[in-house]
This record gives C-alpha cells, sequence and structure tokens, in this order.
C-alpha cells in the first residue's frame, strides 16, 4: 500500500474514507481468515492504512502464494470527476470576495498633548475695553443705547439737537448710578491679613460703595491696607482717623466710580467729609464716630458732636460705635445709666437727627459670656433733608464670625413693590366730601356703553369689564 499526503481538508478525508468502505477493500490480514495470525508486514500495512491525516492508494501487486485474493473493483470515474472538481474549486482563487466587509469611518489621528479649555463665556471689564476700540465699556453701553434710540445712525454721526435731547434724558438722578451702599462695621482690628480678608469678602459680597470701619487698631492706613481689606476702587478716595496706640481708629473711603471725598475734617473721636454723586453731583456730609469707653470721655465726645456744623444744605449722615444707648429697651438687663442716656437723647435732639430704623435685629453687641450682656450701641442718625434725598433707604444687619459687633449695610435705593389692587376701607366714608365724590363719578358718562337683555344701561365704570365679557358671549 502506498501513502499519499495530499493538502485535503477533512471532510474530504472523510468521503474517502467512506468510498474505502463501499468499496469493499480489505486489509490483508482479513484476507487471511479467522485462524490465521497476522505476520509483521500485515500490522504494519494496518499501521499506515489508519495513519490520520493521510490518503491511501492500493499498489497492484502479485497475490501471495496460496491465498485467493479477490480482484480490486475499478474506481468509479463519477467518484474521482466529482473530487477533481471539488479539489478545483478548493485552490482557485478568487479574484473579488462574494462578502463585501462593511466600510469602516476612518479616525482621525489623536493628538498628543493637552486639552485646550473652551474659551471663556464672561469677559471682564478690561478685556470688554480692550475689545471696544472707541473707548471703555461706559462709552460703548452709551453708544449701544444711542444707536437703539434712533440718535446716532449707522455712520456713527450724530445731530446737536438729538444730542442735546439724549442727554436731557439723563438729566435726572439715576438710581442705578448713586448706587449708595453703605457698610458700617466695628471690626475689632485690622492689624492682622486674615481680617482684612474677611472685611475684604464682605464688601465684596455686598457690594459696597461706602465703607465706615471703626476700631481699626492701626496708626498707619496705606494704600496697600486699603487695597487689601476694601478694594482697588477704594485707593483714591479715604480718610483715616488714626488709632491712640492699639485703640480706636476710623476707616471712611468711598468708591471712586460713585463718589468722592471733599472737605475731610478730623477731630479726637469721628471723621467728617462731604461726599459727592457722580451721577448728579448732589452732595451731603457724613460723619463717622467711634465713641470712648469712660463716663467722663463720653460727655466730652457729646459736646464733641454738637461742634460739628451742619452743612448749609442740611443733608447729613452721623453713623458708627456711639458706645451710648439712649433708651431702656437698647440693653437686656437693668443696669442702666439714666445720667448718659438722657445727655444722649439730648444731643440727638439739638442736632436734630432721626435714626434709621434697624430691621432683623434688635441688638448690635454681645460680649459672649455665658449669661451674655446685648446692647444696641452701632447706630445710623440723619436728618430730614438727607432722608428726602434717600426716601427708600433700607438698614439691615449681616452676619459676622470675627468680631463681636453686627455689621450693618444701608441700602439708599430700594424698589419696593406695592399692590395695585384696590381695598374699599370703611372709613372712607366718614370722610368729608366722600358722597360728593361718589356722585361726580357715578353721574360722569364713559365712552362705552353696553345695553343689558332687559333694556337698561350700565354707567358704572368697575363693571365695564365685566359687561364687556357678556357682550362678548351673545355675539357668540
Amino acid at each position: 500500500m502506498e501513502i499519499v499526503r495530499a493538502p485535503a481538508t477533512s471532510a474530504l478525508l472523510h468521503q474517502f474514507d467512506a468510498a474505502a468502505a463501499t468499496q469493499g477493500r480489505q486489509a490483508p490480514d482479513a484476507i487471511a481468515g479467522p485462524s490465521a495470525s497476522p505476520t509483521p508486514q500485515a500490522a504494519a500495512n494496518n499501521c499506515l492504512r489508519f495513519r490520520p491525516g493521510c490518503v491511501y492508494r492500493r499498489r497492484d501487486r502479485e497475490a501471495p502464494t496460496g491465498l485467493d485474493v479477490a480482484a480490486p473493483a475499478p474506481p468509479q470515474p463519477a467518484m474521482e470527476a466529482e473530487a477533481a472538481s471539488f479539489m478545483e474549486c478548493l485552490l482557485q482563487v478568487q479574484e473579488q470576495p462574494l462578502l463585501q466587509a462593511p466600510p469602516q469611518a476612518q479616525r482621525a489621528p489623536a493628538r498628543r498633548g493637552k486639552k485646550q479649555p473652551p474659551p471663556p463665556r464672561r469677559k471682564s471689564a478690561r478685556i470688554a475695553a480692550l475689545s471696544w476700540p472707541k473707548g471703555d465699556t461706559r462709552t460703548k453701553a452709551c453708544y449701544i443705547l444711542m444707536k437703539r434710540l434712533g440718535i446716532v445712525q449707522d455712520d456713527g454721526q450724530s445731530s446737536d439737537d438729538l444730542l442735546l435731547r439724549y442727554f436731557s434724558l439723563f438729566r435726572g438722578p439715576l438710581t442705578a448710578m448713586r448706587n449708595c451702599r453703605i457698610l458700617n462695621w466695628n471690626v475689632r482690628g485690622l492689624n492682622d491679613g486674615a481680617r482684612r480678608d474677611s472685611v475684604s469678602e464682605r464688601v465684596r459680597d455686598t457690594g459696597s460703595t461706602i465703607s465706615c470701619l471703626q476700631e481699626t487698631k492701626l496708626q498707619v492706613i496705606d494704600d496697600n491696607v486699603v487695597r487689601r481689606t476694601l478694594s482697588q476702587h477704594f485707593v483714591n478716595n479715604y480718610a483715616v482717623l488714626p488709632a491712640v496706640q492699639t485703640r480706636g481708629g476710623i476707616l471712611l473711603a468711598v468708591a471712586e466710580s460713585f463718589f468722592a471725598l471733599s472737605n475731610i475734617h478730623l477731630t479726637t473721636h469721628a471723621i467728617t467729609a462731604t461726599v459727592s454723586m457722580r451721577a448728579d453731583d448732589t452732595k451731603w456730609q457724613i460723619t463717622v464716630v467711634y465713641g470712648p469707653q469712660g463716663d467722663n470721655a463720653k460727655l466730652q465726645f457729646l459736646q464733641e458732636l454738637k461742634n460739628i456744623p451742619c452743612p448749609d444744605h442740611g443733608r447729613w449722615l452721623i453713623l458708627g460705635d456711639f458706645n451710648f444707648i439712649y433708651q431702656a429697651e437698647d440693653k437686656n438687663n437693668t443696669n442702666l445709666n439714666r445720667r448718659l442716656m438722657g445727655s444722649f437723647k439730648a444731643a440727638i435732639d439739638t442736632l436734630l437727627l432721626k435714626e434709621i430704623r434697624l430691621n432683623g435685629r434688635r441688638f448690635t453687641w454681645s460680649n459672649e459670656q455665658d449669661t451674655p450682656t446685648l446692647t444696641r450701641i452701632v447706630r445710623l442718625f440723619c436728618t430730614t433733608e438727607w432722608e428726602l434725598l434717600f426716601p427708600s433707604c433700607f438698614l439691615h444687619s449681616l452676619p459676622s464670625l470675627m468680631s463681636d459687633h453686627t455689621p450693618l449695610l444701608l441700602q439708599g435705593e430700594m424698589q419696593h413693590h406695592h399692590n395695585a389692587c384696590f381695598r374699599f376701607e370703611n372709613f372712607y366714608t366718614k370722610m368729608e366730601g366722600f358722597q360728593e365724590l361718589v356722585n361726580d363719578i357715578w353721574n360722569k358718562p364713559v365712552k362705552r356703553r353696553h345695553n343689558l337683555s332687559n333694556g337698561y344701561t350700565l354707567n358704572y365704570p368697575g363693571c365695564i369689564k365685566g359687561h364687556q365679557t357678556v357682550a362678548k358671549r351673545e355675539n357668540r
């Protein structure tokens, strides 16, 4: 038997094995009979025949002597043709695959390096001013408003008459440009960087434009201290009352964008200056005080306040830590000095001052003991003329963690939303001229009348809206 190796698949090997079984091919040891023992040559032939991965073909040879060997069956031509055709299909190279591969999207090559941050959505005032070639942001806002009002054309030209009309629109005081927000606070020392940062954060959060700080405990306050404690906007407009060693000290600063300080006058326990509002050039006087502790020093302090002259226009604001009370309800216990209370009340009456009401808190100082003593010694007073300048001013307290004094914020402009709903009060009928007013309004003809279904005509103005609805329903 001849062994021929061929590059056939497993299916082809099984096909040839089945064909060999159908042809009745037998091994030499099977032909010899059951009684004959297999020779070594026959055993070798059997091992070679069933070697895996090989194709076997019987060689024509002479039959051994004394044995009747059957002639091998001739191979079938149809089977050989099928096998040859099958091998041809396996060996044939396909020029184009039967199934096309799905198209793959081309990926961009990976970029090496840091990821670029997204562009910022907001621009600071400095960057916005740089992007506007004609001036700062205020000039840009003015130009845009003039363009929307039709004063400036697309080419940028404008007439003098239109410009005068534009400036006349803003001749009066503007609430937004006044921006009067006064912070009054006894900070208990600015000789620590952490305290300065805390005050700066409070000024930034409240948007204060005027800062009045008492008990700074600093003998020298320069631009660097003001810049870190408040901000850059207060550097060019501030006044300082130095502390006596480590006691006292006052800092008054205003934002130069809205106000200007002038006529600064220093006394033992107070700073007095004139504040000019850049929006409408209105002037008013401010006095920031820090009262002493001793009884005799307090009486001298009251005389010092009386000696400060009131301005000719009468607009005067006095605020600070007075270390005084003038009412029994300003303290949570009965340990009161009635003589000093009366002196303080007399000084208030002499100066014709009115206290600005504090909202949301009764006391402004605590000694922070287990049984605390609570007093209201931080106050704000004003004259009637100053109150007419800021009729909707609002004073409220702020939280504090670094000082035992409560910071106060005075907002000069507050927009109070009043309810437009009309409510009839019972005392209206008792007012003089009520019946005559009702008769005149009742008999006054209206512009539009609605005839009811029963033929009556309604003249009462308050029911016009309701009968308009009735008329719409009837027309349907």
